[in-house]
């Protein structure tokens, strides 16, 4: 088993050691860095991830205990948990779901009450700063909404970026005809 902190996207290999390991990498010039546990790099990237971090908690015991350990070690604030949320899980993964689930056909959310890696995993990991089950429930619900207005920003600007480029686009065409 290793564990592996890493600041770039390249995929790292697990050793044959039994021991956990912890190797931090310096290159690339990002400020946000990833760890990789148990064949996932947090935070989370996709949905699928975690229906696979899901099935892996739930399937392995020693899979649950690392990923509880790593989301306890996250928290120095717990008023501040949709923050530690997003640490683990990045907005896109979060898209595809809402706390109670949502079954309208065009936008459909899955119940992340129903997930134990956010229910159960994160009561256990952050029992010891004193987090209800109704906290972590509002900051799960908090932690989704502000992953939606930040993929939602994010399309907003995309789209300004991209009719900003067609207007010098066009500008610039108009300027070499009259040359």
């Amino acid at each position: 088993m290793m564990i592996e902190i890493c600041s770039d996207e390249t995929t790292r290999h697990a050793s044959d050691d039994d021991q956990s390991k912890a190797t931090v990498s310096t290159g690339g010039n990002t400020a946000t860095r990833s760890l990789r546990l148990a064949g996932f790099t947090f935070p989370l990237k996709r949905a699928e991830d975690i229906e696979r971090l899901e099935k892996a908690v739930r399937a392995d015991s020693f899979v649950r205990k690392e990923y509880i350990r790593y989301v306890s070690s996250r928290v120095a604030d717990h008023r501040n948990i949709p923050t530690h949320i997003r640490r683990v899980f990045s907005d896109r993964s979060l898209e595809n779901y809402a706390y109670h689930g949502v079954s309208n056909p065009q936008y459909p959310r899955k119940a992340m009450k129903d997930y134990d890696i956010f229910t159960k995993c994160l009561l256990v990991a952050w029992e010891e700063d004193g987090i209800t089950a109704d906290e972590l429930r509002a900051s799960l619900i908090k932690a989704t909404q502000k992953a939606k207005q930040h993929l939602s920003s994010a399309r907003y600007y995309q789209r300004y970026r991209e009719q900003l480029l067609e207007k010098r686009k066009a500008s610039w065409k108009s300027k070499k005809l009259l040359e």
